[in-house]
């Protein structure tokens, strides 16, 4: 099943993160628990994990990319698995 991957909430004050670099690109293979990017909080830089098993599919930001928590920013499929068709054509 397709794992949408949000911008997290690292502290009791964050309401956006930036993506500072991408440990892990799209087509990777990775394990959950594994980091796969880095962002940066209001007040430090820390490594995002995988919160599922997969294929990294498709990120829908880009290093330097300033977003609100909550809002997905990525997509880990399983093996066979196709993009899910409201991600097809996603904005952020």
């Amino acid at each position: 099943m397709a794992y949408e991957i949000f911008m997290p909430k690292m502290s009791t004050s964050m309401t956006e993160g930036e993506v500072v670099s991408f440990i892990k690109n799209v087509g990777d293979q990775i394990q959950e628990g594994y980091p796969i990017m880095e962002i940066m909080t209001d007040k430090v830089s820390q490594e995002m994990e995988a919160g599922a098993s997969g294929t990294i599919a498709k990120y829908f930001v880009t290093e330097g990319d300033v977003v609100q928590v909550g809002v997905t920013i990525g997509i880990i499929l399983s093996d066979g698995e196709t993009l899910p068709d409201k991600f097809i054509d996603y904005k952020i």
